[in-house]
């Protein structure tokens, strides 16, 4: 579909790097960051045994116990 946006200026540039960064098309760019900001702002505030989660990014890894073994291993 298509549509016509104005955006700020800050926000082509984010784009263009965007697009640059991971070899695509702008409008892929643009559509990628619109869906991560999205997904972000319908993420609701998760508990667990009273303690507030963090949110996961769409780009986001899973932190494995030993992964933060190792790095607790190699700040000591």
């Amino acid at each position: 579909m298509r549509t016509t946006l104005k955006i700020d200026e800050n926000m082509l540039v984010k784009a263009k790097k965007s697009s640059l960064k991971k070899q695509q098309s702008m409008e892929s760019a643009a559509s990628g960051l619109v869906s991560q900001d999205l997904a972000s702002l319908s993420q609701k505030n998760v508990t667990r045994n009273g303690i507030l989660l963090l949110p996961i990014r769409v780009d986001g890894r899973i932190v494995t116990p030993e992964m933060v073994k190792q790095f607790g291993d190699s700040i000591v």
